[in-house]
C-alpha cells in the first residue's frame, strides 16, 4: 500500500487550519459585534416581510385625507379624538390602542375619558432614556427610563398605560426590536403592544421579566438578552397595503361596514408623513413607517407567535468551519474551479436555508458564513499554489525530460502525481538499446566528435521512443533505457515496446544520414525487450531527484540486449505473450541467462525481416 504523499497531507491539514482560523475569527467577531449593520441588513432581506398579520388587527390612521376633511391640523381636539374612540367602541372593537400620549390636560378630556372607559383601552406613555449606551440598560438587561411622560390621571384611571419606546439599531437607525418592558421608578412598565395583547386575551397587563423572555399572565414571549421583541413585520402592516389600515375620517363619517371593526384590536395613530412620527423599519428603509404600524406589527408578532430568534453564535461558527473546510478541501484536492463553483453553490444554498429557517423563526447569520467561504477560497487557492500546483509543475517539468509533453500534462492533470512521488508497482515493458562496436568506432574520434555522435544517437532514437508514448529513463554511456506502461499505466505496453524496437532499427538510415552530414561514421545497435513488474517512483536525494523504475525486468532486459547482434531485437517470452496484435516475424530460440534457473525462451527480430524494412 502506498503511503500518503506528505505534501498532500500538509495541504489538507492547512485547509483545516484555515477553516479553524476563520471560525475562530468569526467567534471573536460575533462577540465583538463586527459588521453588525451589514449582518442586520442582510437578514432583513431574507426574513421580511414575514407571515400574515394577526386577523384581529386593524389600524385607524390619521392620514393626510383625514386632516384635510376634518379641517384640523394634528393634534386634533380632544372632542374629535373622543368621537373617534367612541365610534370605534360602538363598532364592537375588542380593544382600542391609542398610540398618542394624552398629556397635558385639555378641553374635552371628560368626553375622551368616557369614550376610553367604554371599551378595554391602552394609551401611550412617552419614555426618555439616559444618554450613553452603558446607562440605558439595567443589570438584568431592561431598558432604563430617565423620565416617562404619562397620560393625564383622568385617562390612566380608565385605561391601561403602555410605553411607546422604540430602540432603533445604532448602525443604521432601523427599528427591528421593541423593548417589551422598561424600568421606571423601580417598576417594570409594559409596552403598548404587550398591554394590548394582555387585554385582548383577558389578562392583566403585569409583566414579569425572565431570562430571555417576558411573561404576562400565562403567556411567555421570547426576547433577546435585553428583553426586546424582534418584530416580525407583515406585508399587510407595512404601510403599502391598505387592507388593514382605515382612514380616521372614514370612521368619523360612518363610511365603514358594520363589522369592519367588530371584535378587532384597533390601533389608533398618526399615519400622515407630515406629522413626523416615522420610523425606519426592515420593510420601509427609505420613507419610513408610521409608529403606530410598528406597534401593530409587534402585537401581531406576539398574537400569531411569529417569534424570531437569532441563531446562536455556536451554530454560526460551526457553519463557518464546515463550509470553509469543504470549500478549501475541494479547491485543494480537486480543482480550483471546483472550489469556486462549490463556494457559489454553498452561498446560494445557505441563503435558501436561511430563508427556510426564517420561516421557522430562526434568523441565520448569512454574512459571516459567506465571508468564510470567500476567504476560504482565497486561502485555499494559496494553499493549492503552495502544496499542489507548484509540486505538479515540478513534476511536469521533471517528466518532460522523459515522456512526451502530452503525457507529462496528463500525469499532472489526472492527479497521478501522488503515485509518482510515493512509488507504485506497475507491470511495464523495458527496452535497452546499446551500440555495437562502440569502442572501435570511437577510437579515432575526438572528444567533441564522440559527444556529437552520441547526441545524434540519443536524439534520433529517443524521439522514436516518445513517438511510441514511451518514457526515456536514462542514458548510460552508449545505452538507452526506455519503459512502456510507466509512469502512466497501460495495457498495450508490450505492443508499443516491440513496435518501438522495430522503428528504432528502421531509423538507422535517418541516423546514418545525420551522422554522415557531420562527418561521423554510421552506428549499429542491438535491442533487448523484457516485460515484468517494477517499482515506479521519483527517487534521489535533496541534491538531485529523478524518475526511475527498478526491478528484475531491468536486469533481464539488459542481458537480452547483450544477446542482440547489430540490427537485432531480442524479446523475452513474457513480452511476446503479452502482444495483442500481429507479431513481427521472429526466430524463436532458447538460451541460458544469468540469474535464471532454466533456459529462457526468446524471440529474435531481425531488421532485415521486420515489417519496417519489408
Amino acid at each position: 500500500m502506498n503511503r500518503a504523499r506528505p505534501s498532500r497531507l500538509v495541504g489538507l491539514a492547512a485547509c483545516l487550519v484555515v477553516a479553524g482560523v476563520l471560525a475562530g475569527v468569526g467567534a471573536v467577531g460575533l462577540e465583538a459585534g463586527w459588521l453588525s449593520g451589514l449582518r442586520a441588513r442582510s437578514s432583513d432581506a431574507i426574513v421580511f416581510p414575514r407571515g400574515e398579520a394577526a386577523p384581529e388587527v386593524v389600524v385607524v390612521g390619521v392620514d393626510a385625507r383625514s386632516v384635510t376633511e376634518q379641517r384640523q391640523a394634528w393634534p386634533w381636539s380632544r372632542d374629535t379624538q373622543a368621537d373617534l374612540v367612541a365610534k370605534i367602541a360602538a363598532a364592537g372593537a375588542r380593544v382600542v390602542v391609542v398610540d398618542i400620549v394624552l398629556a397635558p390636560a385639555g378641553v374635552g378630556d371628560d368626553r375622551l375619558a368616557a369614550a376610553l372607559a367604554s371599551v378595554p383601552s391602552v394609551i401611550g406613555a412617552a419614555v426618555e432614556v439616559p444618554t450613553g449606551l452603558d446607562k440605558q440598560w439595567s443589570a438584568i438587561g431592561v431598558l432604563l427610563a430617565a423620565n416617562m411622560i404619562e397620560p393625564e390621571k383622568s385617562f390612566s384611571s380608565v385605561a391601561e398605560v403602555g410605553h411607546t419606546a422604540v430602540t432603533p439599531d445604532g448602525d443604521d437607525g432601523v427599528t427591528r426590536r421593541l423593548p417589551l418592558v422598561v424600568e421606571y421608578d423601580r417598576r417594570f412598565r409594559p409596552g403598548l403592544a404587550l398591554s394590548a395583547l394582555a387585554l385582548s386575551e383577558g389578562m392583566a397587563p403585569v409583566a414579569t421579566v425572565r431570562p430571555g423572555a417576558v411573561q404576562i399572565g400565562t403567556r411567555t414571549i421570547p426576547t433577546d438578552e435585553r428583553h426586546q421583541l424582534r418584530v416580525s413585520y407583515a406585508e399587510e402592516l407595512a404601510g403599502t397595503d391598505t387592507s388593514l389600515i382605515i382612514s380616521a375620517t372614514d370612521v368619523l363619517n360612518d363610511r365603514l361596514s358594520s363589522d369592519a371593526m367588530r371584535d378587532k384590536v384597533v390601533f389608533i395613530g398618526v399615519t400622515d408623513p407630515v406629522a413626523g412620527d416615522r420610523l425606519l423599519t426592515p420593510v420601509a428603509k427609505r420613507s419610513g413607517m408610521a409608529g403606530v404600524l410598528v406597534h401593530a406589527n409587534a402585537y401581531s408578532t406576539m398574537a400569531n407567535r411569529y417569534y424570531l430568534t437569532d441563531a446562536s453564535a455556536t451554530e454560526t461558527v460551526a457553519w463557518m468551519f464546515a463550509l470553509a473546510a469543504i470549500v478549501a478541501l475541494l479547491t485543494v484536492i480537486v480543482r480550483l474551479w471546483v472550489g469556486v463553483v462549490a463556494g457559489a453553490v454553498f452561498i446560494a444554498g445557505f441563503v435558501l436555508l436561511a430563508i427556510g429557517r426564517a420561516d421557522d423563526g430562526t434568523v441565520l447569520d448569512v454574512v459571516f458564513p459567506t465571508l468564510a467561504i470567500l476567504l476560504a477560497l482565497l486561502a485555499s487557492a494559496g494553499v493549492r499554489e503552495l502544496f499542489v500546483d507548484r509540486q505538479r509543475r515540478r513534476i511536469s517539468s521533471l517528466f518532460a525530460q522523459y515522456v512526451p509533453p502530452r503525457v507529462a500534462r496528463e500525469l499532472v492533470g489526472d492527479q497521478r502525481a501522488s503515485g509518482l512521488l510515493d512509488g507504485q508497482r506497475l507491470e511495464v515493458t523495458v527496452l535497452f538499446c546499446d551500440i555495437r562496436g562502440f569502442t572501435p568506432v570511437t577510437a579515432a574520434l575526438s572528444p567533441s566528435q564522440i559527444r556529437e555522435l552520441l547526441d545524434s544517437y540519443y536524439t534520433v532514437l529517443s524521439q522514436v521512443v516518445l513517438d511510441q508514448s514511451g518514457t526515456v529513463l536514462r542514458y548510460t554511456g552508449d545505452e538507452i533505457l526506455a519503459a512502456f506502461g510507466a509512469p502512466i499505466e497501460s495495457t498495450d505496453h508490450a505492443d508499443r515496446a516491440v513496435a518501438c524496437a522495430v522503428a528504432m532499427h528502421a531509423a538507422r538510415s535517418t541516423l546514418a544520414a545525420r551522422l554522415a552530414d557531420a562527418g561521423l561514421p554510421p552506428l549499429d545497435y542491438g535491442i533487448g525487450v523484457q516485460t515484468g513488474e517494477v517499482v515506479s517512483a521519483v527517487m534521489g536525494s535533496a541534491i538531485r531527484r529523478q524518475y526511475a523504475v527498478i526491478g528484475t525486468p531491468l536486469t533481464l532486459g539488459s542481458r537480452l540486449c547483450s544477446q542482440a547482434r547489430a540490427g537485432e531485437t531480442v524479446v523475452a517470452a513474457e513480452t511476446w505473450g503479452e502482444l495483442t496484435g500481429e507479431p513481427p516475424s521472429a526466430e524463436s530460440f532458447t538460451t541460458e541467462l544469468k540469474g535464471r534457473a532454466e533456459a529462457a525462451q526468446l524471440y529474435r527480430i531481425s531488421s532485415a525481416t521486420s515489417p519496417a524494412n519489408s
